[in-house]
Formats: structure tokens, sequence, C-alpha cells
């Protein structure tokens, strides 16, 4: 959805409230992004750490 489509929206359920309503959400989701993302990039990291000590104990890793 757009941003002034939500901005309605939320002024209709929340007269004067409806920019930091909106303002808000997007903030939760801006948040929740980037809280995803470092969850990936531990995980990647965690990944690569596991399979450097792998290959350095058994040699070099099967693709699959």
């Amino acid at each position: 959805m757009r941003v002034a489509v939500l901005t309605a929206a939320a002024e209709a359920a929340k007269p004067g409230r409806g920019k930091t309503m909106v303002g808000q959400v997007a903030q939760a989701l801006i948040a929740k992004g980037e809280a995803r993302g470092l969850a990936k990039g531990e995980a990647k990291v965690e990944a690569n750490s596991l399979r450097q000590l792998l290959e350095h104990r058994f040699g070099p890793l099967a693709q699959a």
C-alpha cells in the first residue's frame, strides 16, 4: 500500500494521529527487517566458521 492510503486510513481511525501511527509502523517494520538481516548474517558467519573447522580437520568438503 502507499503511504498516503495508510495515513488516510490511520487518520480515519485516530484523527490527528495518522502520520504518527504510520511512522511507528514503518519504524517497527524497519527494525524487524534489520533484525532479520542481522540473524542471516550471523548464521552465515557461523556456517563459514564451521566449514573452515571441518576442512581443517577432514580436508576439502564435498559440495553437497
